[in-house]
């Protein structure tokens, strides 16, 4: 995204986690969505630290797994999450 001419520089991580924060939300409107108790939990935490690993190794085919393990890393080092 920085490579386009804009009136400043642009940011994949920030624009990413904006991405993510719509579609919890659109889980937190939806009562039916089996996500809907955790979504409710989670816009405050997600910021552009917590993507941002998985954006960057995204492009060296990181699997869905690994992806998954990230953001769990992420989230429990924001003491969002804790191992049970």
């Amino acid at each position: 995204m920085n490579l386009g001419a804009g009136p400043r520089p642009s940011d994949i991580y920030t624009h990413v986690s904006k991405m993510v924060v719509k579609m919890v939300e659109e889980d937190i409107a939806r009562e039916d969505s089996p996500y809907h108790s955790l979504a409710k939990k989670l816009p405050e935490n997600i910021k552009r630290k917590t993507i941002k690993q998985t954006v960057m190794t995204s492009v060296y085919g990181v699997t869905f797994i690994g992806a998954r393990q990230q953001i769990y890393k992420q989230l429990r080092d924001q003491n969002f999450l804790t191992e049970d």
